[in-house]
């Protein structure tokens, strides 16, 4: 899938860590299985379910209490165990510390418990001769191995695979967990637990330009909430690949400009690229926004989120080319409508070479116009409020407001000896406020201090401010 190689040129170019979420068509069915004390259905559809096997057993502890163990082979047909989970002590009673429902919602990644009709029915003899031989017992259904006991359970069906996927009802369902209905796709990242700076949505380019557009403003949305960067491959729908290159940007550009609700936390780039397909030993077109996004960690990691993705630095790993070749009339007008290029040069090979934000057109006058500035911002804004938790519970006083000017002037100084600001000095390069001239007695009275942050960005010398407001319990 387009996501699969987007994963594995973000860590070929300088990624370490991803969070990969999910994404089935709507005709996707998820496998199931019945037991002799549970009915049970794949954490998630797709024929990886048809891989699971389940058992169950009268629990030692209790009469009415049964032990569960549910296991993923590591193919339908050959011998191995990817993964196995064992649960004891489990009760069909909801109001029971062990339910069966909330025991495997909290601790299975692998099965959750089936309300509808199972696709597939277990042995009869629905039991492991001993559960904790389970760890050891060969992925065969049936053996007569003596020292491996025959997996009684039952092996899950029906699993299904769609990957027809278009628009924004693909991203997935946003849910209400407090009420037992997860969020699944784009809206799983809605969650302090999952804390991710860049957003990439592989798949968004073979969607329908007005399907992008619905798309788009759903990732975007998620990303300011969460003070994250979207890199968005565009449509490719949009440009016809058979014309001449000006043609192309042509078409590009009129897309471009087309796309009214443009965010500052968002950057595209062209064109897509040429890298080599490990599976069929030949050249293959993908998009570009996994490598990008390894460029932008590899810069944070090396120089600094407040240095730009861009320039001789940012070589592309593990690409053959870009699928079309880019002069610097091109790199111009792609640049002023901020559209980030592609290039290839004799000794660099294949660079980035742009580092706008998708509101960086130089019509636009924004403040936000380099990703650079704007990431940078986002990563100060995160520090702080993630830094100063502390003072949620404290009194609504000048000696909070002092020790706030403190903490943050500290992190920002640091910043500061790092080279993230410009200026001469570190009065000249940042700034913080929070005293009674940010923090009214009717905030005070509201339960809110008010933080202002400003610093002097690498590019322009005028300051960038931010304005951070916390919510009081005092």
């Amino acid at each position: 899938s387009a996501a699969s190689y987007g994963i594995a040129q973000f860590f070929l170019n300088g990624g370490s860590s991803a969070w990969v979420v999910r994404i089935a068509g709507t005709n996707a069915v998820a496998a199931s299985v019945s037991t002799t004390h549970v009915d049970l259905v794949a954490n998630g559809p797709g024929t990886w379910g048809n891989q699971l096997q389940a058992a169950t057993q009268p629990s030692a502890d209790a009469s009415d209490l049964f032990d569960l163990v549910v296991r993923e082979l590591a193919t339908s047909t050959a011998a191995g165990i990817r993964q196995i989970e064992v649960f004891r002590g489990l009760s069909s009673d909801p109001a029971h510390p062990q339910f069966v429902d909330d025991v495997l919602q909290q601790q299975s990644s692998l099965a959750r418990v089936h309300t509808g009709s199972a696709s597939a029915g277990a042995d009869a003899s629905d039991v492991c001769v001993d559960i904790d031989d389970a760890m050891s017992i060969t992925a065969s259904a049936n053996t007569n191995d003596p020292d491996f006991p025959a997996f009684r359970g039952g092996t899950f069906a029906g699993g299904v695979d769609d990957y027809s996927i278009d628009g924004p009802s693909a991203l997935g369902i946003q849910g209400d967990p407090g009420r037992g209905r997860p969020s699944t796709g784009l809206y799983t990242l809605a969650s302090e637990s999952i804390p991710f700076n860049l957003l990439c949505l592989p798949a968004m380019s073979t969607f329908s330009a007005a399907a992008w557009l619905e798309a788009y403003a759903t990732a975007t949305e998620l990303c300011e909430r969460q003070r994250a960067f979207f890199i968005a491959d565009p449509p490719s729908e949009v440009i016809d690949a058979t014309q001449p290159l000006e043609s192309q940007i042509d078409q590009l550009t009129t897309w471009f400009d087309a796309v009214g609700d443009k965010s500052e936390n968002s950057a595209v780039y062209f064109p897509s690229l040429e890298i080599p397909d490990p599976t069929a030993g030949e050249p293959m077109t993908t998009e570009a926004s996994g490598t990008i996004a390894g460029v932008y960690a590899r810069t944070d990691s090396n120089r600094g989120v407040w240095k730009a993705p861009a320039g001789t630095e940012s070589s592309l790993t593990n690409v053959l080319r870009p699928t079309e070749r880019l002069n610097d009339a091109h790199n111009g007008a792609l640049g002023q409508l901020g559209i980030n290029a592609i290039r290839v040069f004799p000794i660099q090979g294949s660079v980035v070479w742009g580092a706008r934000t998708m509101v960086g057109a130089d019509l636009h006058n924004s403040e936000w116009k380099y990703v650079n500035v704007r990431r940078l911002a986002l990563f100060i804004e995160s520090s702080i409020i993630e830094g100063v938790r502390w003072a949620v519970f404290e009194p609504n006083d000048e000696a909070t407001w002092s020790r706030l000017r403190h903490s943050i002037t500290s992190f920002l100084a640091s910043l500061y000896q790092q080279g993230a600001f410009s200026g001469t000095a570190a009065s000249d390069s940042f700034f913080v406020r929070c005293d009674p001239t940010t923090t009214t007695p009717a905030d005070q009275q509201q339960g809110r201090i008010n933080v202002f942050v400003g610093f002097a960005p690498l590019t322009p010398t005028e300051f960038i401010t931010i304005h951070i407001q916390l919510t009081s319990a005092a």
